[in-house]
């Protein structure tokens, strides 16, 4: 191997580690122009390509990982997960089958492929691969979070709560689990504990506007009805979809309490 290249790669390394991504990927780009083989730059590349959003340069980089090594499990785990980005859940399941295939003790491809089951209302495929997930890691936060959200879908709010607890120990700063254990407790009838969680999740991530839209539920259930009026109103001026109480409810996968406290909302207006 060119040392060239190797030390454009190991500078890639080091300004990803220091979240400079724009100089990681000039610097695997630089070495991928010395050694056009070189594995390993091509997938972590692609890597910070995923992480922005870049689902088509992420792609272009998992292909030729794997044109260059058809035995890496984690670049068909991390092409599934373009896949899934992408809407092409056949082609990413067939990616987390091959990972688990070379690698049958990999628990990320357990996480993604339980998550994609979940999302495909495969309820007993997602708690199988998940609990995996958890007896191969069980400090992997991303599997009692997903775990939790296949109980949640479920309607078995006793055991997601757990879950969620389990995955913000892990990670203190969990926005997606707190939001969620937020919705476990609003359908589980305590909306205190519900507005807790769901004003902590925007606390840590207040670009998701999303979870707006349960605060302003958790609002009107608790009679603050014109601060949930206000929250929805700058919702809908966001995204006018929201005066549409059925797109609303599939978009969110509400629960029928969450739908039911969406139409009463929405009659104020």
């Amino acid at each position: 191997m060119s040392k060239t290249a190797e030390t454009w790669f190991q500078k890639g390394q080091f300004l990803t580690h220091q979240g400079d991504y724009k100089g990681a990927i000039a610097a695997y780009t630089k070495s991928i122009r010395f050694n056009r083989q070189y594995t390993a730059a091509y997938f972590e590349r692609g890597m910070i390509y995923m992480s922005q959003n870049k689902a088509k340069a992420a792609l272009r980089d998992f292909n030729r990982t794997l044109q260059l090594d058809a035995t890496h499990a984690q670049g068909y785990n991390q092409r599934g997960m373009v896949h899934v980005y992408q809407s092409r859940f056949e082609k990413a399941a067939h990616d987390f089958d091959k990972a688990l295939e070379l690698k049958p003790d990999y628990a990320p491809a357990y996480v993604n492929r339980g998550s994609l089951r979940a999302m495909l209302d495969d309820k007993v495929g997602a708690l199988l691969d998940l609990s995996q997930a958890i007896i191969l890691d069980p400090q992997n936060a991303n599997a009692y979070y997903n775990r939790a959200y296949a109980y949640q879908r479920d309607g078995r709010y006793d055991a997601a709560l757990p879950d969620y607890d389990k995955a913000i120990q892990l990670r203190p700063n969990y926005h997606a689990a707190y939001y969620n254990r937020g919705e476990v407790a609003f359908n589980q009838g305590r909306d205190k504990v519900a507005l807790a969680d769901i004003q902590k999740a925007i606390q840590l991530a207040p670009q998701f506007k999303h979870y707006n839209v349960g605060l302003a539920l958790v609002q009107h259930r608790l009679r603050q009805v014109d601060k949930a009026m206000t929250l929805w109103q700058q919702v809908i001026a966001a995204d006018s979809r929201y005066h549409d109480l059925e797109w609303a409810a599939r978009h969110n996968r509400w629960s029928d309490m969450m739908r039911e406290e969406a139409e009463k909302l929405l009659l104020r207006l």
